[in-house]
């Protein structure tokens, strides 16, 4: 998997409402966008493709953080993030079926909601929070 953190320029995230038709977690929040890896592709190339697809970003520049190990209840899988900058207000996304809202959250914020409702949100990003919220300020 591939998944992208975007910040703006107030330190808030992206974060997006996966759509609730989505087989694994819909009508959970992830990160800004995240694709599952195609047999040809590199988690670089997804990255790129999804972010189109999925919330109509394009032409970003992208800094690849670390592959981490994903263990969720009955799935395990490697996921690379991928971190961006975007100051575009939340009306200005695109948005395709697979994502149902976006919305700009402060990190503090994001935190505290994760911890007081972890099932809002899909598993792996709850597990991997402090470490994605590290690479991300690197």
């Amino acid at each position: 998997v591939s998944a992208l953190w975007l910040r703006n320029s107030k330190g808030e995230v992206l974060l997006a409402q996966r759509a609730h038709s989505k087989k694994n977690g819909g009508g959970l929040w992830d990160p800004a966008v995240a694709g599952t890896i195609e047999n040809d592709e590199s988690y670089k190339d997804n990255i790129v493709k999804e972010m189109n697809e999925e919330i109509g970003l394009k032409d970003i520049a992208l800094t690849e953080g670390k592959k981490r190990l994903v263990h969720a209840t009955g799935r395990r899988y490697f996921c690379v993030y991928f971190y961006g900058h975007c100051d575009l207000p939340e009306e200005s996304f695109v948005l395709e079926d697979e994502v149902a809202a976006v919305k700009w959250v402060s990190e503090d914020w994001l935190t505290k909601d994760i911890t007081q409702n972890p099932t809002h949100y899909v598993e792996g990003l709850a597990i991997n929070l402090d470490g994605i919220m590290n690479d991300c300020r690197e």
